[in-house]
Protein backbone atom coordinates (compact mmCIF):
# COMPACT_ATOMS: atom_id res chain seq x y z
CA UNK A 1 0.00 0.00 0.00
CA UNK A 2 1.35 3.43 -0.93
CA UNK A 3 2.21 5.64 2.02
CA UNK A 4 2.05 9.42 2.00
CA UNK A 5 2.75 11.13 5.32
CA UNK A 6 3.71 14.59 6.52
CA UNK A 7 5.76 15.93 9.43
CA UNK A 8 7.79 18.95 10.39
CA UNK A 9 11.01 16.94 10.10
CA UNK A 10 11.84 13.57 8.55
CA UNK A 11 14.89 11.75 9.89
CA UNK A 12 16.29 9.24 7.38
CA UNK A 13 17.87 6.45 9.37
CA UNK A 14 16.91 4.77 12.64
CA UNK A 15 20.36 4.16 14.09
CA UNK A 16 21.76 5.80 17.21
CA UNK A 17 22.35 9.16 15.50
CA UNK A 18 18.97 9.32 13.76
CA UNK A 19 17.05 8.25 16.86
CA UNK A 20 18.94 10.68 19.09
CA UNK A 21 18.19 13.55 16.68
CA UNK A 22 14.53 12.56 16.53
CA UNK A 23 14.27 12.32 20.30
CA UNK A 24 15.86 15.73 20.84
CA UNK A 25 13.40 17.25 18.36
CA UNK A 26 10.28 15.63 19.88
CA UNK A 27 11.43 16.89 23.30
CA UNK A 28 11.02 20.33 21.73
CA UNK A 29 7.51 19.50 20.48
CA UNK A 30 8.55 19.10 16.84
CA UNK A 31 6.48 16.68 14.75
CA UNK A 32 9.00 14.05 13.59
CA UNK A 33 8.97 10.93 11.43
CA UNK A 34 11.91 8.52 11.55
CA UNK A 35 12.20 6.63 8.24
CA UNK A 36 14.06 3.33 8.70
CA UNK A 37 14.78 1.00 5.78
CA UNK A 38 14.84 -2.18 7.89
CA UNK A 39 12.01 -3.94 9.69
CA UNK A 40 13.53 -2.85 13.03
CA UNK A 41 15.44 0.25 14.03
CA UNK A 42 19.17 0.26 14.66
CA UNK A 43 19.93 -3.08 13.01
CA UNK A 44 23.21 -2.01 11.40
CA UNK A 45 26.32 -0.49 13.04
CA UNK A 46 24.33 0.78 16.02
CA UNK A 47 23.26 -2.73 17.00
CA UNK A 48 26.74 -4.17 16.41
CA UNK A 49 28.49 -1.55 18.58
CA UNK A 50 29.94 -2.34 22.01
CA UNK A 51 28.41 0.92 23.27
CA UNK A 52 31.63 2.25 24.84
CA UNK A 53 31.72 5.96 25.71
CA UNK A 54 35.41 6.83 25.75
CA UNK A 55 36.03 10.57 25.69
CA UNK A 56 39.57 11.05 24.38
CA UNK A 57 39.05 14.04 22.07
CA UNK A 58 40.43 17.09 23.83
CA UNK A 59 41.46 19.25 20.85
CA UNK A 60 40.53 22.92 20.71
CA UNK A 61 38.68 22.49 17.42
CA UNK A 62 34.98 21.93 16.79
CA UNK A 63 35.42 18.16 17.08
CA UNK A 64 36.80 18.49 20.58
CA UNK A 65 33.96 20.80 21.55
CA UNK A 66 31.19 18.51 20.32
CA UNK A 67 32.85 15.50 21.95
CA UNK A 68 32.88 17.23 25.34
CA UNK A 69 29.37 18.58 24.74
CA UNK A 70 28.20 15.01 24.20
CA UNK A 71 29.97 13.63 27.26
CA UNK A 72 28.39 16.32 29.42
CA UNK A 73 24.93 15.65 27.94
CA UNK A 74 24.87 11.87 28.35
CA UNK A 75 23.53 11.63 31.91
CA UNK A 76 20.54 13.82 30.98
CA UNK A 77 19.86 11.88 27.77
CA UNK A 78 19.99 8.50 29.50
CA UNK A 79 17.77 9.62 32.38
CA UNK A 80 15.22 11.29 30.11
CA UNK A 81 15.01 8.32 27.73
CA UNK A 82 14.60 5.95 30.69
CA UNK A 83 11.80 8.06 32.12
CA UNK A 84 9.92 8.44 28.83
CA UNK A 85 10.28 4.83 27.70
CA UNK A 86 10.41 2.81 30.91
CA UNK A 87 13.46 1.02 29.46
CA UNK A 88 16.83 1.34 31.17
CA UNK A 89 19.52 1.97 28.49
CA UNK A 90 22.10 0.83 31.07
CA UNK A 91 24.18 3.97 31.04
CA UNK A 92 26.97 3.19 33.49
CA UNK A 93 29.92 5.39 34.35
CA UNK A 94 32.45 2.97 35.84
CA UNK A 95 35.70 4.17 34.34
CA UNK A 96 37.89 2.41 31.83
CA UNK A 97 41.49 1.36 31.28
CA UNK A 98 43.89 1.84 28.39
CA UNK A 99 46.59 -0.79 28.86
CA UNK A 100 50.06 -1.33 27.39
CA UNK A 101 51.65 -4.74 26.87
CA UNK A 102 54.56 -3.48 24.73
CA UNK A 103 57.28 -0.92 25.45
CA UNK A 104 56.19 1.17 22.48
CA UNK A 105 52.61 1.37 23.73
CA UNK A 106 53.84 2.08 27.25
CA UNK A 107 55.75 5.14 26.05
CA UNK A 108 52.75 6.49 24.11
CA UNK A 109 50.40 5.90 27.06
CA UNK A 110 52.70 7.89 29.29
CA UNK A 111 52.48 10.82 26.90
CA UNK A 112 48.71 10.51 26.69
CA UNK A 113 48.35 10.43 30.47
CA UNK A 114 50.26 13.70 30.76
CA UNK A 115 48.43 15.35 27.88
CA UNK A 116 44.91 14.25 28.82
CA UNK A 117 45.49 15.22 32.45
CA UNK A 118 46.55 18.68 31.32
CA UNK A 119 43.36 18.94 29.25
CA UNK A 120 41.09 18.26 32.20
CA UNK A 121 40.31 14.57 31.83
CA UNK A 122 40.18 12.56 35.06
CA UNK A 123 43.18 10.25 34.58
CA UNK A 124 45.33 8.14 36.90
CA UNK A 125 48.50 6.25 36.01
CA UNK A 126 48.56 2.59 37.05
CA UNK A 127 51.66 0.45 37.51
CA UNK A 128 51.43 -3.33 36.83
CA UNK A 129 50.58 -4.13 40.47
CA UNK A 130 47.79 -1.50 40.37
CA UNK A 131 46.39 -3.01 37.17
CA UNK A 132 46.20 -6.45 38.77
CA UNK A 133 44.45 -4.97 41.78
CA UNK A 134 41.93 -3.17 39.54
CA UNK A 135 41.34 -5.92 36.99
CA UNK A 136 42.79 -9.30 38.03
CA UNK A 137 41.59 -10.96 34.81
CA UNK A 138 43.87 -8.86 32.61
CA UNK A 139 47.14 -10.29 31.35
CA UNK A 140 50.14 -10.33 33.66
CA UNK A 141 52.08 -8.95 30.69
CA UNK A 142 50.50 -5.52 31.27
CA UNK A 143 53.25 -2.93 31.72
CA UNK A 144 51.19 0.11 32.64
CA UNK A 145 47.79 1.67 32.14
CA UNK A 146 45.72 4.83 32.30
CA UNK A 147 42.54 4.76 34.35
CA UNK A 148 39.98 7.14 32.84
CA UNK A 149 37.54 7.69 35.67
CA UNK A 150 34.73 9.11 33.52
CA UNK A 151 34.57 6.38 30.86
CA UNK A 152 31.08 4.96 30.55
CA UNK A 153 29.00 2.69 28.36
CA UNK A 154 25.44 2.00 27.29
CA UNK A 155 23.90 -1.29 26.18
CA UNK A 156 23.13 -0.66 22.49
CA UNK A 157 20.01 -2.84 21.99
CA UNK A 158 18.40 -1.37 25.09
CA UNK A 159 19.38 2.21 24.19
CA UNK A 160 17.91 1.81 20.71
CA UNK A 161 14.66 0.30 22.00
CA UNK A 162 14.44 2.98 24.67
CA UNK A 163 14.92 5.80 22.18
CA UNK A 164 12.30 4.39 19.82
CA UNK A 165 9.77 3.99 22.64
CA UNK A 166 10.56 7.46 24.01
CA UNK A 167 10.09 9.06 20.57
CA UNK A 168 6.70 7.39 20.16
CA UNK A 169 5.70 8.28 23.73
CA UNK A 170 6.29 11.94 22.91
CA UNK A 171 4.23 11.82 19.73
CA UNK A 172 6.87 11.00 17.15
CA UNK A 173 6.42 8.36 14.48
CA UNK A 174 8.72 5.59 13.27
CA UNK A 175 8.11 4.26 9.75
CA UNK A 176 9.89 0.97 9.08
CA UNK A 177 10.59 -0.72 5.79
CA UNK A 178 11.03 2.71 4.14
CA UNK A 179 14.17 2.59 1.99
CA UNK A 180 14.67 6.24 1.05
CA UNK A 181 16.00 6.54 -2.51
CA UNK A 182 15.79 10.26 -3.29
CA UNK A 183 15.26 13.65 -1.71
CA UNK A 184 13.34 16.20 -3.76
CA UNK A 185 13.61 19.85 -2.85
CA UNK A 186 10.89 22.42 -3.43
CA UNK A 187 8.84 24.55 -1.06
CA UNK A 188 9.50 21.84 1.45
CA UNK A 189 11.27 18.50 1.16
CA UNK A 190 9.95 15.20 -0.16
CA UNK A 191 11.63 11.92 0.68
CA UNK A 192 10.83 9.21 -1.83
CA UNK A 193 10.92 5.43 -1.62
CA UNK A 194 9.35 2.85 -3.91
CA UNK A 195 5.73 3.99 -4.10
CA UNK A 196 5.97 5.94 -0.81
CA UNK A 197 6.62 9.62 -0.09
CA UNK A 198 7.22 11.52 3.13
CA UNK A 199 6.80 15.31 3.12
CA UNK A 200 8.43 17.66 5.60
CA UNK A 201 9.68 21.15 6.23
CA UNK A 202 13.19 19.76 6.77
CA UNK A 203 15.02 16.45 6.44
CA UNK A 204 18.00 15.00 8.31
CA UNK A 205 20.13 12.38 6.55
CA UNK A 206 21.35 10.00 9.25
CA UNK A 207 21.58 6.88 7.13
CA UNK A 208 24.99 5.73 8.34
CA UNK A 209 27.04 3.79 5.81
CA UNK A 210 24.23 4.17 3.27
CA UNK A 211 24.30 7.99 3.38
CA UNK A 212 26.57 8.31 0.32
CA UNK A 213 24.20 6.23 -1.81
CA UNK A 214 21.23 8.39 -0.82
CA UNK A 215 23.26 11.56 -1.36
CA UNK A 216 24.33 10.44 -4.81
CA UNK A 217 20.71 9.78 -5.79
CA UNK A 218 19.76 13.24 -4.52
CA UNK A 219 22.63 15.28 -5.99
CA UNK A 220 24.43 15.70 -2.66
CA UNK A 221 28.13 15.19 -1.89
CA UNK A 222 28.39 12.85 1.12
CA UNK A 223 31.69 10.91 1.01
CA UNK A 224 30.79 8.23 3.56
CA UNK A 225 32.07 4.69 3.07
CA UNK A 226 31.28 1.47 4.97
CA UNK A 227 33.97 -0.01 7.25
CA UNK A 228 33.22 -3.43 8.71
CA UNK A 229 33.78 -4.10 12.38
CA UNK A 230 33.49 -7.64 13.76
CA UNK A 231 32.95 -8.47 17.43
CA UNK A 232 32.67 -11.46 19.75
CA UNK A 233 30.51 -12.33 22.74
CA UNK A 234 31.61 -14.66 25.57
CA UNK A 235 29.53 -16.20 28.35
CA UNK A 236 32.14 -15.29 30.95
CA UNK A 237 32.06 -15.60 34.75
CA UNK A 238 30.18 -12.80 36.47
CA UNK A 239 32.26 -9.72 37.33
CA UNK A 240 35.28 -10.99 35.43
CA UNK A 241 35.87 -7.34 34.45
CA UNK A 242 34.72 -4.29 36.38
CA UNK A 243 35.58 -1.77 33.66
CA UNK A 244 35.92 -1.63 29.90
CA UNK A 245 39.58 -2.19 28.99
CA UNK A 246 41.52 -1.35 25.86
CA UNK A 247 44.54 -3.59 25.31
CA UNK A 248 46.56 -3.03 22.12
CA UNK A 249 43.62 -1.94 19.92
CA UNK A 250 41.29 -4.55 21.41
CA UNK A 251 38.42 -3.64 23.72
CA UNK A 252 36.89 -5.99 26.25
CA UNK A 253 33.87 -5.02 28.31
CA UNK A 254 31.39 -6.89 30.48
CA UNK A 255 27.70 -6.01 30.69
CA UNK A 256 25.52 -6.03 33.78
CA UNK A 257 24.20 -9.48 32.81
CA UNK A 258 27.72 -10.94 32.73
CA UNK A 259 28.08 -11.16 28.95
CA UNK A 260 31.60 -10.16 27.90
CA UNK A 261 32.15 -8.38 24.58
CA UNK A 262 35.33 -8.16 22.51
CA UNK A 263 35.89 -5.84 19.56
CA UNK A 264 36.70 -5.04 16.97
CA UNK A 265 38.16 -5.30 13.51
CA UNK A 266 38.42 -2.52 10.92
CA UNK A 267 37.97 -3.74 7.35
CA UNK A 268 37.29 -2.04 4.01
CA UNK A 269 35.12 -4.70 2.37
CA UNK A 270 32.32 -2.61 0.89
CA UNK A 271 28.83 -3.51 2.03
CA UNK A 272 29.71 -7.04 3.15
CA UNK A 273 28.34 -7.18 6.71
CA UNK A 274 29.07 -10.86 7.28
CA UNK A 275 31.68 -12.26 9.66
CA UNK A 276 34.84 -13.94 8.41
CA UNK A 277 36.89 -16.84 9.76
CA UNK A 278 39.99 -14.65 9.62
CA UNK A 279 38.37 -11.82 11.55
CA UNK A 280 37.01 -14.12 14.24
CA UNK A 281 40.37 -15.86 14.63
CA UNK A 282 42.14 -12.51 14.98
CA UNK A 283 39.69 -11.32 17.62
CA UNK A 284 40.02 -14.57 19.58
CA UNK A 285 43.82 -14.20 19.54
CA UNK A 286 43.62 -10.59 20.69
CA UNK A 287 41.03 -11.44 23.36
CA UNK A 288 43.39 -14.07 24.82
CA UNK A 289 46.21 -11.51 24.94
CA UNK A 290 44.00 -9.10 26.87
CA UNK A 291 42.40 -11.69 29.18
CA UNK A 292 44.18 -15.06 29.16
CA UNK A 293 41.10 -16.84 30.53
CA UNK A 294 39.28 -16.03 27.29
CA UNK A 295 41.79 -18.18 25.46
CA UNK A 296 40.28 -21.18 27.23
CA UNK A 297 36.73 -20.27 26.17
CA UNK A 298 34.88 -20.43 22.87
CA UNK A 299 32.94 -17.33 21.90
CA UNK A 300 29.19 -17.77 22.15
CA UNK A 301 28.52 -15.52 19.19
CA UNK A 302 30.19 -13.42 16.52
CA UNK A 303 28.67 -10.56 14.51
CA UNK A 304 29.60 -7.60 12.36
CA UNK A 305 28.37 -4.14 11.47
CA UNK A 306 29.19 -1.49 8.88
CA UNK A 307 30.41 1.76 10.39
CA UNK A 308 29.98 5.00 8.41
CA UNK A 309 33.49 6.36 7.88
CA UNK A 310 34.03 9.94 6.67
CA UNK A 311 36.87 11.00 4.36
CA UNK A 312 38.74 12.40 7.39
CA UNK A 313 38.12 12.20 11.14
CA UNK A 314 35.31 14.78 11.27
CA UNK A 315 31.73 13.47 10.89
CA UNK A 316 29.31 15.37 8.69
CA UNK A 317 26.89 17.53 10.65
CA UNK A 318 24.94 20.56 9.48
CA UNK A 319 22.70 22.05 6.81
CA UNK A 320 24.10 21.23 3.36
CA UNK A 321 21.24 22.79 1.40
CA UNK A 322 18.21 24.75 2.46
CA UNK A 323 16.23 22.49 4.83
CA UNK A 324 18.48 19.50 4.12
CA UNK A 325 20.60 18.50 7.12
CA UNK A 326 23.14 15.73 7.54
CA UNK A 327 24.23 13.85 10.66
CA UNK A 328 26.38 10.98 9.48
CA UNK A 329 29.93 9.68 9.16
CA UNK A 330 30.53 9.20 12.90
CA UNK A 331 32.46 5.96 12.29
CA UNK A 332 33.40 4.39 15.67
CA UNK A 333 32.04 7.26 17.70
CA UNK A 334 28.30 7.25 16.97
CA UNK A 335 27.30 6.49 20.55
CA UNK A 336 29.86 8.86 22.01
CA UNK A 337 28.82 11.79 19.80
CA UNK A 338 25.07 11.13 19.65
CA UNK A 339 23.84 13.58 22.33
CA UNK A 340 25.93 16.50 21.07
CA UNK A 341 25.05 15.81 17.44
CA UNK A 342 21.36 15.64 18.30
CA UNK A 343 21.42 18.90 20.21
CA UNK A 344 23.23 20.94 17.58
CA UNK A 345 20.98 19.58 14.81
CA UNK A 346 17.85 20.33 16.84
CA UNK A 347 19.17 23.81 17.68
CA UNK A 348 19.86 24.51 14.03
CA UNK A 349 16.43 23.37 12.87
CA UNK A 350 14.39 25.02 15.62
CA UNK A 351 16.43 28.14 16.42
CA UNK A 352 18.55 28.70 13.28
CA UNK A 353 21.72 28.76 15.36
CA UNK A 354 23.98 26.22 17.00
CA UNK A 355 26.14 26.37 20.15
CA UNK A 356 29.08 24.96 18.16
CA UNK A 357 30.03 26.28 14.69
CA UNK A 358 29.44 23.56 12.13
CA UNK A 359 31.60 24.76 9.23
CA UNK A 360 34.29 22.17 9.99
CA UNK A 361 31.70 19.39 9.77
CA UNK A 362 30.54 20.30 6.23
CA UNK A 363 31.18 17.52 3.68
CA UNK A 364 32.39 20.01 1.09
CA UNK A 365 35.56 20.45 3.16
CA UNK A 366 36.52 16.94 2.05
CA UNK A 367 35.78 17.31 -1.68
CA UNK A 368 39.36 18.15 -2.71
CA UNK A 369 40.74 15.20 -0.76
CA UNK A 370 38.18 12.77 -2.17
CA UNK A 371 38.61 13.96 -5.75
CA UNK A 372 42.40 13.86 -5.35
CA UNK A 373 42.23 10.27 -4.08
CA UNK A 374 39.99 9.29 -6.98
CA UNK A 375 42.25 10.89 -9.59
CA UNK A 376 45.29 9.15 -8.12
CA UNK A 377 43.70 5.71 -8.05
Amino acid sequence: MERCMRADVVIIGGGIIGLACAYELVRRDVDVIVAERNARVGREASWASLGLLRQRVTSDDAYGRIAQYSADAYPDLAASVHEDSGIDPEYRRRGGLEVAVTDEKLASLGRFATFHGSRGLAVEWLEPRDIRACEPALSEACLGAILYADDAYVRPPRMLRALEAAIVARGGRVVKGFAASRIVRGRGVAVESEGDTLYARAVVIAAGAWSELLGRGSGLFLPVRPVRGQALMYDAPAEMLRRACGVEKTYVAQRDDGVLLVGSTREDVGFDSGTSAEGIADLKRRAAIACPALGEMAPARAWAGLRPAPARRFPYIGEVESNVWVATGHHRYGYMLAPGTARVVADGITADETPIPLDDFHPERDRARVEGDQSGS
